[in-house]
């Protein structure tokens, strides 16, 4: 009787084991005559554990576009009974926030039944979208952050139909080459989990789709190139570019020795006259307003703020186009599939051997500088006669620079009064120009204490001074005065201390037998810091790091000491000139960084008698 007991039981403890898991995810994409699409998902989980709570949380984002028709939520317990049913009526609606400036009206359905009933159970979604535009067509995602066990795409299309597709990862499921066209993959690992991953390490199983013809609220396009994309996109925007010449008599301009200088002055004119405001109601998503709208109004997106810009410069003799681009954080534009995956959109300036990219919905920006996000990426260049896909600049470590100077006051008891600044240049300054605005006083203390965490425990921040906080040309710099009640660590007659204020070299990346995926190192930067340790005739100089040098295709760093009686200089200097590091190169760029970590913790030792 017990062994009987045990044997029905056995599959409820075994399923108590599991952990939450998509069992079967099931997409079906049937294409009408009319360029219109019927979306059909369906998707079997079972929801375990804790973390599985996240798979019972539902969202389905729509648009102006992208209608949902129905959904049914089903809960089953542990024994394939069902206890919970629920509808489209059942959901909550919540405007949505796109990820990036380029959206339509977007609107999410969210339902959680993460603790309807006592874990586990087996949570059953099925929903339909009716999309009106194949411009919307939507990327398959088959990977999610639980495992999937078995993922498939079903594609009806009419006869005689035209599309594009492209998996980045290269991974080569089961599929057939005619209609109905079918993926399908078994067993996908979740997402990867890594420090400081590049955007397109969750590409791996997607499936990017584009059709040969679509149509947006009359506006026609063709998928089969970039060039198509971008004749798109210029049918969209080249009747918005008007401006009544009395609407910005107030445009007024300093003396300009160069065609840099006039493009500087309207830059900052459209910067102070508008505000980012996110618009993205039916085809304004795409569209912008004209720039008569923009001037008159004084706010928009990013369309909206590009084509004002574009129109002035247009008023003054200087040809720019906008672009399309996707933010490094959002994904990344692949140059084999022509697409309209864009979030965002920036201004290309071209100047003869020169070109100027412009964030015109930057706040620290200037016509020499793109955000983090904008650089390094595939961008659609749209021009009437002639778009073309290319690659925004990434700046170099000139472009970004921390400098510091700081003296240091021992006296006999281990007492050290700190003194100095920190300058911030180019991308430094403006990222932290921006927290800075964003903060108290108290909290702008508490950051600068916290730069001086490792280098200096105890450190206390008695005065700070900030300069051209307001004036984004400028560098922005830290003046600061404080104290470390005890300087180093004692042992004996013997006072070891590290002099790298601020610690900058500090790096916790995984070993090489640990990562799997490359690593986005962060734009490229450098911090300099020279030090000046004043100390008492009592103590000695006992021993000083030793300089240390080295260079590598990921960076550099450098350091020197000297001291006498009294006194002892320090300085260094580090580099890092490249965002991406791939997989094969990351050992390589472990063992770097390790270098410098280990020689920027190196400590000098005082003695007294």
């Amino acid at each position: 009787m017990r062994s009987a007991i045990l044997f029905l039981l056995l599959p409820l403890i075994l399923l108590g084991v599991e952990k939450s898991k998509i069992i079967n995810s099931e997409t079906t994409m049937t294409i009408s005559e009319r360029g219109t699409a019927i979306l059909k998902i369906n998707k079997s989980m079972l929801i375990a554990d804790k973390a599985g709570e996240d798979l019972a949380k539902i969202l389905i984002s729509v648009n102006d576009y992208v209608r949902l028709d129905k959904a049914r939520v089903r809960v089953l317990d542990s024994r394939g009974k069902k206890k919970r049913k629920y509808s489209k009526r059942n959901f909550n609606q919540i405007d949505g926030l796109s990820s990036g400036s380029l959206a339509s009206g977007e609107l999410h359905y969210f339902l959680d039944v993460s603790n309807v009933i006592p874990k586990p159970f087996r949570l059953e979604l099925e929903y339909t979208t009716e999309i009106s535009s194949l411009f919307f067509w939507p990327t398959w995602s088959p990977q999610e952050h639980f495992p999937v066990e078995q993922a498939s795409y079903l594609l009806n299309v009419p006869e005689n139909f035209q599309f594009y597709f492209f998996n980045p990862g290269g991974i080569q499921g089961e599929s057939s080459k005619s209609a109905p066209y079918r993926w399908s993959y078994s067993d996908i690992e979740i997402f990867p989990d890594e420090v400081a991953m590049p955007s397109d390490v969750f590409d791996k199983y997607r499936v990017y789709f584009v059709a040969d013809q679509f149509e947006l609220d009359g506006y026609a396009g063709r998928g089969s190139s970039w060039e198509g994309i971008g004749d798109f996109y210029w049918s969209l925007t080249k009747d918005q570019f008007h401006l009544d010449t009395a609407s910005v008599r107030d445009l007024k301009f300093d003396a300009c020795e160069s065609k840099r200088d006039t493009i500087a002055q309207i830059y900052n004119y459209v910067q102070e006259k508008t505000r980012y405001v996110a618009i993205s109601l039916g085809i304004h998503g795409w569209k912008p307003h004209t720039s008569q709208w923009v001037c008159d109004n004084n706010y928009g997106d990013c369309k909206d703020l590009s084509t004002f810009f574009i129109a002035l410069l247009a008023r003054h003799g200087i040809k720019a186009n906008p672009v399309l681009i996707l933010t490094e954080p959002a994904g990344k534009i692949y140059p084999e599939l022509p697409g309209i995956r864009f979030n965002h959109l920036i201004t290309c300036i071209p100047l003869g051997e020169d070109t100027l990219w412009v964030d015109c919905t930057y706040d620290e920006g200037t016509i020499n500088y793109l955000p983090p996000a904008d650089q390094g990426c595939n961008v659609l260049v749209v021009d009437e006669a002639n778009s073309f896909l290319t690659k925004t600049p990434i700046l170099s470590s000139n472009d970004n620079q921390t400098i510091s100077h700081i003296s240091v006051i021992l006296n006999s008891s281990g007492l050290a009064l700190l003194s100095g600044e920190i300058k911030y240049i180019g991308s430094a300054s403006r990222r932290l120009r921006e927290i800075f605005k964003s903060q108290t006083e108290k909290e702008q203390r508490e950051l600068i204490v916290s730069m001086f965490r490792e280098s200096a425990p105890g450190f206390e921040l008695d005065e700070i001074t900030l300069l051209n906080l307001d004036h984004k040309n400028e560098p922005l710099i830290v003046q600061l005065e404080g104290k470390v009640p005890h300087l180093g660590s004692v042992s004996g007659n013997r006072l070891f201390t590290n002099l790298s204020f601020p610690s900058y070299m500090g790096w916790n990346g995984e070993h090489p037998s640990r990562r799997t995926m490359p690593i986005f190192a962060g734009s490229p930067s450098t911090y300099a810091s020279g030090i000046t340790l004043v100390f008492p005739d009592n103590f000695a100089v006992e021993a000083l790091p030793k300089d240390f040098f080295i260079e590598t295709p990921f960076g550099s760093y450098q350091s020197s000491y000297s001291g006498n009686a009294g006194k002892i200089e320090a300085n260094w200097r580090f580099e890092d000139y490249i965002s991406r590091i791939p997989l094969e190169d990351y050992p390589a760029f472990y063992q770097f960084r390790q270098s410098v970590k280990k020689a920027s913790a190196s400590q000098l030792v005082l003695t007294k008698p």
